[in-house]
């Protein structure tokens, strides 16, 4: 949900998407930033997840089937780890980055 608000709420500012997006729509989208390409496959990634995050899925899918279309949660995590180690800049001085996807690697890892 936080994912589809995040890409929501930067599709709707006029000026991010003029300067970010826009010029990448046509047949050179594949030119656009990285950061963003990966913030892109995590969220399409994202979105089976959140569909199939219910009972009724489990019971549709069968559990076998289930769990297989749930195994996207890692290369969704992997692309969103990602798109926000990319999103803070050039600078490898920027220690932050490291500090966030270390507790996200953590955090997962437990």
């Amino acid at each position: 949900c936080l994912a589809i608000a995040h890409a929501t709420l930067f599709i709707i500012d006029p000026v991010f998407f003029e300067y970010e997006i826009a010029k990448y729509l046509g047949w050179q989208f594949l030119d656009i930033d990285t950061s963003i390409l990966f913030g892109i496959v995590g969220l399409t990634l994202t979105i089976p997840l959140l569909m199939t995050s219910n009972t009724l899925s489990v019971r549709f899918l069968g559990g076998n089937n289930w769990k297989r279309v749930h195994w996207l949660v890692y290369p969704a995590f992997i692309s969103i780890a990602f798109h926000r180690f990319l999103r803070v800049g050039d600078s490898w001085d920027d220690i932050r980055p490291y500090i966030e996807l270390g507790l996200l690697m953590g955090s997962y890892i437990l």
